[in-house]
Order: C-alpha cells, then structure tokens, then sequence
C-alpha cells in the first residue's frame, strides 16, 4: 500500500524529507509548490505566499489529480498546518474514485525542526 504525506503551507523541505524517509523509507510527498523547495523564512512569509500563489482549492485539486491517478488504496498522512489537514480531509471526503485509508491527522504551529 502506498502511503503519502500532505505537506503543509512550508511545502517540501530537507528535514520534511528527512523526516520522512527515517519514519517509512518508501514514502512519497504532496506538496502545494511541485516538490520544489521553497525556503520560507518564516510561517507568515509561507502563509502569504501559498494563500496568493496555491490557496486551498488548489492545493486540493492538486492532491485530488496525484491521488486520481492511483489504482490500489493509500494511506494518507497529514502533519503539521491545518491547510495541509483540511485538504486531505477534503479530498479523503470528496475521492469516489478508489477507497483510501483513514487519514492520519496531526496538529503543530512549527515546521519540522531542520536538526531531525
């Protein structure tokens, strides 16, 4: 089964990937910015940006598009903002394509710590 972290507003760091990888080695990322790192320099700094480049909506349509795509069932993982969490709820809700496991809801205010 694959399993899929949804970012939040930070979107794919070094740590997020380190993180990751340490936790389940074959995992995949979502993120609003196509795997690009975006190096925000803080969370107000990231929250302006995804609110005028992404948004919610879009972020959805772009997890909804990946998850669309795949043909066995997936577990999703959403760690860190809420954005990141209402989007995979929104599309865990609205997916009538293909069943999906529980997602796996987690709440911060911070980003994952680059000393992981």
């Amino acid at each position: 089964m694959r399993r899929i972290i949804i970012s939040d507003i930070f979107g794919r760091t070094p740590a997020l990937d380190k993180l990751c990888h340490a936790i389940i080695p074959d995992i995949d990322i979502i993120d609003p910015y196509c795997g690009n790192f975006m190096d925000f320099p803080n969370e107000h700094e990231a929250y302006k940006y995804f609110m005028k480049r992404v948004g919610i909506n879009e972020y959805c349509q772009i997890i909804k598009s990946i998850l669309s795509k795949e043909s066995s069932p997936v577990t999703l993982i959403s760690r860190f903002l809420l954005y990141s969490s209402s989007a995979s709820v929104r599309e865990n809700r609205d997916n009538d394509r293909h069943a999906t496991q529980p997602a796996i809801l987690t709440h911060s205010l911070l980003p994952v710590a680059d000393s992981i």
